[in-house]
């Protein structure tokens, strides 16, 4: 059986996909189609449908993170009422699509977004924006395959044209993410899937004041599908202090929150095959753990040299990334994550000892 469960850890390793603030300082990407080469699929939905732009979408409140309803996931219904897709789906080619002025449907998030450059938790699937204050406030969710970073997508599409140049790359870093009259709102738009929250968020070195959060956040929820469910993200102290002065209709999440409802937490990624053991920490010994040995722990080992030379580590109390049973996992190279309730799950109870 040990075989099964290696196939298990591979499949946990591969969902890692992590999450943080979306973006980081720009550097040039790949080459990306020219805009002459872009697909017309960005039109707003009919008027019909779409929600009224002036609509201040009413009062959201606060966001409990760890109460949401997992059928307003992005694994739940593809729309909302009154919306639908704008992206075409079905005509795959005509390539991928760069961006997009509307999000009408999940397909439509799911065609641009990607897990982001960097990040710490798991599940996360992330989209870049653009705000361009010199064309009336457009507002762009781009393609992050395609422009991993802001410069690549506003250099390509949003120079010349009849539109204020794009400078270089240093340039371009030193004002849009700093000066206070800066040309571009810059962002992501990130689901948490363990969290099940959709969220905006900023680059955590971003100056942009609570104004420009406020503008951009109004600008994401109205012509999105999820408008209505839409949070900000603090991605750093200082932007947690701006968004302090938020108006009370724009709900704050913290990473801590996010943290808190997220059970799934991969540290040192990794496949391996072994034996499930459950072993509560503090009956722990190196002596009756092997190299063999995948360990489910009901808590965090005090003293991490217990843990022997596992083949792999699951606690089922959440770890501290720079802890140091995480850090002697990192120096041995075995898979090693957080699973919140692991010790009383019943699926790995049933293949303990196989």
């Amino acid at each position: 059986m040990g075989r099964r469960w290696g196939v298990a850890w591979g499949v946990l390793g591969c969902i890692a996909a992590c999450a943080g603030d979306g973006s980081g300082v720009d550097a040039v990407g790949p080459d990306v189609p020219d805009l002459a080469d872009a697909p017309d699929a960005n039109d707003a939905p009919d008027s019909s449908d779409a929600p009224d732009a002036s609509d201040p979408m009413g009062e959201v409140g606060e966001v409990d993170v760890a109460d949401a309803d997992e059928s307003d996931s992005g694994t739940g219904p593809d729309t909302r009422d009154g919306w639908s897709c704008v992206l075409d789906a079905d005509a795959p080619e005509a390539g991928p699509t760069p961006f997009a002025e509307w999000l009408g449907c999940a397909s439509d998030f799911a065609a641009l977004a990607a897990p982001p450059l960097d990040a710490a938790l798991a599940g996360a699937r992330s989209l870049k924006t653009v705000i361009d204050r010199a064309d009336d406030a457009h507002l762009y969710f781009t393609n992050v395959t395609l422009f991993p970073v802001h410069y690549d997508f506003c250099r390509t599409y949003l120079s010349g044209r009849g539109l204020p140049p794009v400078p270089d790359l240093g340039s371009f870093n030193a004002s849009e993410y700093y000066a206070p009259q800066r040309r571009f709102l810059l962002g992501a738009l990130t689901f948490y899937e363990g969290a099940n929250a959709w969220v905006y968020e900023l680059a955590p070195y971003d100056t942009a004041s609570s104004a420009m959060i406020t503008s951009a956040f109004q600008a994401l929820r109205t012509h999105a599908y999820i408008g209505a469910e839409l949070a900000f993200h603090p991605t750093s102290s200082a932007i947690e202090a701006r968004a302090a002065e938020l108006a009370p209709d724009i709900p704050v999440v913290t990473t801590s929150a996010l943290v808190e409802a997220t059970r799934y937490q991969p540290l040192v990624l990794g496949a391996t095959t072994g034996r499930l053991r459950f072993i509560a920490a503090s009956t722990l010994t190196p002596a009756e753990v092997g190299p063999r040995d995948v360990v489910v722990l009901d808590a965090v080992p005090d003293a991490p040299e217990r843990m022997g030379i596992a083949a792999a580590s699951i606690t089922s109390a959440r770890q501290a990334p720079a802890g140091p049973l995480n850090a002697r996992a990192m120096d041995r190279r075995a898979p090693n994550l957080t699973l919140v309730g692991a010790w009383d799950d019943a699926a790995l109870r049933a293949l303990d000892g196989q």
